[in-house]
């Protein structure tokens, strides 16, 4: 058994992402909410997206007013990461979405030698590390169909399509 340390993923560390991060509008003080209203907040490390409890909701910043702080009357519930951060959020189900890719880069300071992919829904998935003196040091393309089974013609033509959902690549 080999065990694979998580490593916080933050603003630091995502320096790009095509995925967009613009699932609802962006958290307002000016913007009246009403009950069943989401929005974004999207500031340092925050990246979630909140669903109003209340009617007439004005000047409540979400990540103080929620239901689990139990502040007298919570005004928001916490839904989930936004898109973009979903892949990040440690939570067993959650998945980003994206129209055709998906293309995170990620710069960790410090030694990286394992990566786990998991909840995968995707034909391929291509991991590429560079390093600032050595330039690119791995590169690697994971092709997520699984062939198992598939043994003449007959089943490549009419067996499901299997995916594999998680990968891990150590020794990197």
């Amino acid at each position: 058994m080999k065990i694979i340390r998580s490593t916080p993923i933050t603003d630091a560390v995502l320096i790009s992402s095509n995925v967009p991060e613009t699932d609802y509008s962006e958290w307002s003080s000016a913007t009246t909410y009403a009950v069943d209203d989401m929005c974004m907040v999207i500031s340092a490390g925050v990246h979630k997206v909140y669903k109003s409890l209340q009617g007439s909701n004005l000047n409540n910043y979400p990540p103080d007013n929620l239901t689990a702080e139990a502040p007298a009357t919570p005004y928001w519930k916490l839904v989930s990461a936004t898109n973009k951060w979903k892949m990040f959020d440690g939570k067993v189900g959650a998945q980003t979405e994206n129209a055709d890719t998906i293309q995170v880069v990620l710069q960790q300071a410090g030694r990286i030698d394992s990566i786990s992919l998991l909840n995968l829904d995707a034909v391929s998935v291509s991991i590429v590390m560079t390093d600032p003196v050595d330039g690119e040091v791995y590169n690697e393309t994971i092709n997520l169909i699984s062939t198992k089974g598939i043994n003449n013609w007959y089943d490549y033509f009419f067996e499901p399509i299997v995916r594999k959902t998680d990968i891990e690549r150590t020794n990197l």
